[in-house]
This record gives structure tokens, C-alpha cells and sequence, in this order.
């Protein structure tokens, strides 16, 4: 009989047939090893013995036609192929959480977890307004963040370990596996405490700036890539002095503590001027840097409550752009 099948159909079946073969326990068991690397570990957690997960390894691997993981004394190493697969089934297991949520929101408001990376310095604003509103309609929610540089943040949304990130992504050298959507192109500031004798100047220049004590995202930022090539351009020179930081709440009370200049979204520094926390000092940045994003993985199914939460910072976004709240219209400073 098969052999009367369209060759087309006969390669169909045979992938079916193969996919088949696959359980959701060997999925689990997969994610298990590459979170713990120890065959005994990943045993307990998935309720097994070791020598059953043991045998369920080898013949996951059998079907497959290779091996998944380097054997050594310190426990289990995924190789590239192994690497493939935990993503995938944890995609896959994360898919299934998410149909489940999904029925429970049938019965009423939006339940379950959403995982979001945050760029700080990047989504200091937009984002932490955008939860509070979706938790005020769906108060069942649970939202934990992650902060991070962006690309340890875009290699963990791969892994299937966050829903989403928010922050400022390089479109231009996005993995294929990813989508980006931009959310704001607010330009960022150059900031510094009230004591700082840069800070009632009525204008710095860049040779003034690169001598100074600088706090700076990672040089493997985007944003840290386009400050530096503005310098570049300006003075061929970029600043030395120079500490590496993404933590909002570090770099504001470093600020405080010595006499440094910051970047910073200009909503972010409006707001904290106003404090009488810093001073935006007189130095054009522009809109050089690349824009806030929502990035999540391009064939992801995004679960309800992830969708509300894009939804969200998409609405927040459009709003703080077209009616900016009125206790940051102003530079002035108290």
C-alpha cells in the first residue's frame, strides 16, 4: 500500500512516523539535563530513577541517530546538537503551559506567569507603567523581571527562559530566530548630580566630556557601540574612565556618591531632575541610539498575558509620545 503513495506523501509520513516516536516525557527530561547537567539530578526532578532516565536518554538519542550530551566525571555537557534540542523542547514545553493558561483564562480574568528581560537604563519608564496597568485589569497575573544586558537577555528569550525582552536590541544583527518591534525612539541625555561643575553650564563640549569619570552600558551594547562611535566621530577619542553598569539604581546613587556623568533615556532623567536628583547637562546626544524594542521569538505562540503585556507597552508607548505626563514637560529643575 505505501508503496503506491505519492513520494511526497511517503516523506510526510515518514516524518510523522519519526516525530511520533517522541514523548512529552522525553521533553521534560531533556529540559531537566540541560538546566541541571547531572543525569541524577534531572532523575529526582522528573520523578524517575536514574538508571530509567539513563535508558530514556539512549534511546532519545537512538532516535535521533546521535548523541545529545558529552559524558565526563562532572556530569552531562550538552553538544551543539544537544543545545538544538533542550531549546526546542523547552519551547515546546513552554507551549504547552501556555494552552493551558490559556483555558484557564475561559473561565475568567488572565492567570499565569510572564518572564520579561528589561534593559534597564532602556525601559526604565515605559515598562514598569505598562505592568502596573495590565495588573490593575488582571490582578491573577504574575510578572517577574529580569534585568540584564541585552544580548545575555536575547540569548535567554532563545533558551525559552523569558516570554519576552524589552529594551534597546540592534535590528540591523538580529538573530533570524527573532522578531523586533519597536516600540519608542526616545533620544537619551547626558547626566550628572547638582554638584557637579558641569552642571550649570550653559554648554560642554565632547573634549571636556571624554576626561570625566563616565558610567556606561557595556561596550557589547548597541547603546554603548553608537556612544562611543559619536565620540569617535567628534574627537577620535572616546572616554577612559569608564565603569560598566545597566542597573538603574546603582548608577543613581553612584551619581550622588562622586563626581561622574551618566546617560540616560530622556524621560528617565526628566523625571529624576525634577527630583532635584540630577541635572541634564547641555550636551546633544540626539536620537543616535537604536530603538526601544519588544523582542520575542519569531514562531512563538505568546500565551494571553503575554499578549496583554505587549498590548500594553504598545498603548503606553504611543501615549507618553503623543501626552507626556505633565511633571516632565519641563527641564527645569526645582
Amino acid at each position: 500500500m505505501s508503496e503506491d503513495l505519492d513520494p511526497t506523501l511517503q516523506q510526510a509520513r515518514q516524518r510523522w512516523q519519526q516525530v511520533a516516536r517522541f514523548k512529552l516525557r522525553h521533553l521534560v527530561l531533556l529540559d531537566a539535563i540541560g538546566e541541571l547537567q547531572n543525569l541524577r539530578l534531572a532523575a529526582e526532578h522528573t520523578y524517575m530513577t536514574q538508571p530509567a532516565a539513563s535508558r530514556m536518554l539512549k534511546h532519545i538519542e537512538s532516535l535521533l541517530g546521535m548523541p545529545l550530551f558529552k559524558r565526563g566525571k562532572h556530569g552531562l555537557r550538552p553538544n551543539p546538537e544537544g543545545e538544538l534540542m533542550i531549546r526546542y523542547a523547552r519551547r515546546m514545553i513552554n507551549d504547552l503551559q501556555a494552552a493551558q493558561h490559556e483555558l484557564q483564562q475561559r473561565e475568567g480574568g488572565l492567570t499565569g506567569s510572564i518572564k520579561v528581560g528589561a534593559v534597564q537604563s532602556s525601559a526604565s519608564q515605559i515598562l514598569p507603567r505598562s505592568v502596573a496597568r495590565l495588573l490593575s485589569q488582571h490582578p491573577g497575573l504574575h510578572i517577574s523581571i529580569q534585568e540584564g544586558e541585552s544580548h545575555m537577555l536575547a540569548d535567554a528569550l532563545r533558551a525559552g527562559k523569558l516570554d519576552l525582552l524589552v529594551g534597546r536590541l540592534n535590528t540591523g544583527s538580529t538573530h533570524h530566530e527573532l522578531n523586533v518591534e519597536i516600540l519608542s525612539t526616545e533620544p537619551f541625555v547626558v547626566v550628572a548630580n547638582c554638584h557637579h561643575p558641569f552642571a550649570k553650564r550653559s554648554q560642554v563640549q565632547a573634549h571636556e566630556l571624554v576626561a570625566e569619570q563616565w558610567i556606561l552600558p557595556p561596550r557589547t551594547t548597541p547603546i554603548r557601540h553608537v556612544f562611543d562611535s559619536l565620540f569617535i566621530k567628534s574627537i577620535q577619542q572616546t572616554p577612559e574612565r569608564v565603569i560598566d553598569s545597566v542597573s538603574l539604581s546603582f548608577n543613581q546613587v553612584l551619581l550622588q556618591e562622586m563626581q561622574c556623568l551618566a546617560i540616560l533615556p530622556r524621560t528617565t532623567a526628566l523625571s529624576l531632575e525634577k527630583q532635584g536628583l540630577l541635572r541634564i547637562l547641555s550636551f546633544e546626544l540626539g536620537q543616535l541610539f537604536g530603538a526601544l524594542t519588544i523582542v520575542t521569538l519569531k514562531n512563538g505562540i505568546p500565551r494571553g498575558g503575554v499578549q496583554a503585556l505587549i498590548q500594553t507597552l504598545r498603548n503606553t508607548a504611543v501615549q507618553e509620545q503623543t501626552d507626556p505626563p505633565s511633571n516632565l514637560k519641563s527641564t527645569d529643575a526645582p
